[in-house]
């Protein structure tokens, strides 16, 4: 019979709970961006697992994209302005601009900063999400040097140093569920993995996961291959008579804490080994800075709109030099 109220208070508490999460669900769910017919097909260029569709508009990651029909996101390419130079930008979602507008890409940001300091440019958004170096190289060989640009910015992240995707089938009226990677496509329990791990590794107590792949492949082959794509890029560049500049694209979160680190400083390493311009865009942002305010949104950790103007705005100064 003593038992009776710690049952009830039990169960009060793990209702309590259950409501709390019910809630944080259904808000949390309301900041993952929509996605609706794919902006990906199979790839027509040997060495990629995919690229984006030609003349397609669609939604994505809760914004509308729409792909030019050279197979690059933004208006289709018009013929280089008088007097001003061609950027052509190449990386993954970063690059692309996963949750960002089209005003609002690293490109189009890039663009403006240049623009406003005088040195009109063309800049051409050639991101295609999921893309590591190998991918990057491939398609810039493939295709966006066709463009003849003044200048190639790699902008690399991290994980870059991953393994290119298995290609699939991807049917051409294909949709994407946007919270399939959720843990039993909960957006609570994936915001609760998200800071919970976080919180794990600054502690030292948290192994495995994501984070700790990318690491080991880093340790692995990545960075060789992260030293291939660099090598290939440098070389096709200077064939085709366009600079190369790789900017390095921070992982967001406070530098004492970025896991990927190492990642970013190799690469810059890497660069000045081989005689290649580099940005670090971590220099962009203040020392001390949280990143992470800059995410899309509490489960997306991609660079928003003010963040793309902060790295733009220091390329550009850079570009200058």
């Amino acid at each position: 019979m003593m038992r009776r109220p710690w049952i009830g208070r039990l169960l009060l508490v793990l209702a309590s709970l259950l409501l709390w999460l019910s809630i944080a669900e259904v808000w949390l769910r309301r900041t993952v961006g929509a996605c609706g017919l794919t902006p990906f097909r199979n790839a027509t260029i040997a060495g990629i697992p995919h690229e984006l569709v030609p003349g397609r508009v669609t939604t994505y990651r809760g914004v509308e994209v729409r792909i030019n029909r050279l197979g690059f996101r933004g208006g289709e390419v018009e013929p280089k302005p008088e007097g001003a130079q061609r950027i052509a930008l190449v990386g993954d979602s970063f690059t692309f601009g996963n949750g960002c507008s089209e005003s609002q890409t690293l490109a189009a940001c890039l663009e403006r900063e240049l623009a406003r300091r005088g040195r009109p440019a063309q800049v051409v958004n050639c991101g295609v999400p999921a893309y590591n170096a190998d991918d990057v190289l491939a398609l810039t060989t493939g295709r966006v040097l066709a463009l003849e640009p003044d200048r190639v910015v790699y902008v690399m992240v991290a994980n870059d140093v991953d393994e290119s995707q298995q290609v699939a089938v991807i049917p051409p009226d294909a949709t994407i569920d946007e919270c399939a990677d959720f843990p039993l496509h909960s957006a609570a329990l994936q915001w609760l993995g998200i800071k919970g791990s976080a919180l794990l590794r600054a502690t030292g107590l948290r192994g495995g996961g994501y984070v700790d792949k990318i690491l080991n492949r880093w340790k692995g082959e990545g960075g060789e291959r992260l030293e291939r794509a660099f090598s290939g890029l440098a070389a096709a560049c200077r064939e085709r008579g366009a600079a190369l500049t790789v900017a390095i694209y921070p992982f967001m979160v406070r530098r004492d804490v970025n896991p990927f680190a190492p990642i970013e400083e190799d690469a810059a390493r890497r660069c000045q080994r081989l005689g290649i311009a580099c940005v670090p865009l971590v220099d962009a942002f203040g020392r001390d800075e949280d990143l992470s305010k800059y995410w899309i949104g509490p489960l997306d950790t991609h660079p928003d709109a003010r963040a793309n103007e902060k790295a733009a705005a220091f390329l550009a100064e850079r570009l200058a030099k």
